[in-house]
C-alpha cells in the first residue's frame, strides 16, 4: 500500500506544501518504517555566518516536516 502511494505522498510533500517547495525538501527513499530526505544548502537560509550553518528555525522546520512524513507512512501502514 506504502509503495501505491508513494508518487502521491512524494508530490504533496514536495509540491503541494508551499514551505517545503521553498526549502527544497526531497523525500529520497519511503519505506514503512523510515524515511530519507534531502534539503539543499542555500546560503540565504544561514543563521551563523561565522561557520557557515542553517538558522535553527530551518533544521526545526525540516524536522517537523519529517514527523509530517512518517505520520503519512503510519497512515498507510494502518490501512494495509
Amino acid at each position: 500500500m506504502l509503495q501505491n502511494n508513494f508518487q502521491l505522498i512524494k508530490t504533496t510533500f514536495e509540491e503541494t506544501i508551499p514551505m517545503h517547495k521553498f526549502l527544497g525538501l526531497k523525500i529520497e527513499l519511503l519505506e514503512k518504517s523510515f524515511v530519507r530526505i534531502s534539503v539543499p544548502f542555500r546560503k540565504e537560509l544561514v543563521g551563523d555566518f561565522r561557520n557557515n550553518r542553517w538558522h535553527g528555525g530551518v533544521i526545526a522546520t525540516v524536522m517537523d516536516s519529517v514527523g509530517l512524513s512518517l505520520i503519512h507512512i503510519w497512515r498507510c501502514r494502518r490501512i494495509e
